[in-house]
């Protein structure tokens, strides 16, 4: 079995980097999240940097990991090792993919995945809304904790970098 790393990179508005498999590619045509083979000797967080660097020229900072996939694609199997990551970049240089797309979490299923992806998507997908659910409702606690009702309520309104330096000054 071979151990494939892949990345789920989200931008500063939340969406998530897709890119589709070029022509001179297996599987051509089909959407992934970009990642590639580890090396002998290399752990999987130096492969996800390294492929991410090789294929999109994107700079990446891991965030967090989602369950490994394996997969039998016939005449190979793999174990597909998904890193959620993050980056500034607003768009990648394709070097081996011929598209790309920002798209929320919940639409990543809508394109025509590799096999092995559709998991990986889907888990996301489920994860992304109910972090975002508890991290909401963990903030909002801690902030009525430290500063009172009030600018607890104030704070959960606010919904830009904007609007926080607004309320800096």
């Amino acid at each position: 079995m071979t151990d494939v790393t892949c990345a789920v990179i989200r931008n500063d508005e939340g969406l998530v980097l897709a890119v589709r498999r070029g022509p001179g590619m297996g599987n051509a045509g089909k959407w992934e999240f970009p990642g590639g083979k580890t090396r002998a000797g290399e752990d999987n967080e130096d492969c996800i940097l390294r492929e991410i660097d090789e294929e999109l020229g994107m700079d990446i900072v891991i965030c967090g990991k989602l369950n490994d996939v394996e997969h039998d694609y016939g005449n190979k199997q793999i174990r597909l090792i998904p890193f959620i990551c993050d980056t500034l970049a607003s768009k990648p240089d394709l070097r081996e993919h011929d598209q790309f797309r920002w798209m929320l979490p919940e639409e990543l299923v809508t394109l025509d995945l590799t096999a092995a992806d559709i998991p990986v998507a889907v888990q996301y997908a489920a994860g992304y809304r109910c972090a975002d659910n508890r991290e909401k409702e963990d903030v909002t606690a801690q902030l009525t904790a430290e500063a009172g009702d009030e600018l607890a309520r104030m704070m959960g309104r606010i919904s830009s970098v904007e609007e926080i330096t607004m309320v800096a000054r």
